[in-house]
This record gives structure tokens, C-alpha cells and sequence, in this order.
């Protein structure tokens, strides 16, 4: 997926052929070309929410009332 949240393919499917991406799925693709998220189906709430914990943001994803708030 692009930032803008599109979906990025290549004219030749190169990505599909080399993940062997055959139904609905979204991978996320390290820097260094490892697999670092895999969901079939796509499950964008599952993604930010490994995200979150790879990066040390659960806080972020925390939706209770703060007190005072």
C-alpha cells in the first residue's frame, strides 16, 4: 500500500508471484525485504495493532476515557 493508502502493485505482479500472494492479504515488507506482518485476510485493526507493539506504542491504541478527559 502507498502512504496515501492505495494499493501499490507493479505492472508484472512481481510482489504477488514472490510472496505468492494468491487471495486477499496485506503484508508489510521490512526494509531489508523480510516479511514482517502477514494477514489472509486483509486485517488493517491487526496490523496497527503489531505495530503498536513492535514499536512500543500500545498507549496509542489504549481507546478508554483518560481521567479528567
Amino acid at each position: 500500500m502507498s502512504r496515501d493508502g492505495h494499493l501499490a502493485l507493479g505492472p508484472d505482479h512481481a510482489l504477488h508471484d514472490r510472496y505468492a500472494a494468491q487471495s486477499p492479504c496485506l503484508y508489510l515488507i521490512r526494509p531489508d525485504g523480510y516479511i514482517g506482518y502477514r494477514a489472509r485476510p486483509p486485517d488493517g485493526d491487526a496490523l496497527l495493532q503489531y505495530l503498536a507493539q513492535t514499536l512500543g506504542l500500545t498507549a496509542a491504541l489504549d481507546k478508554s476515557p483518560r481521567p479528567g478527559a
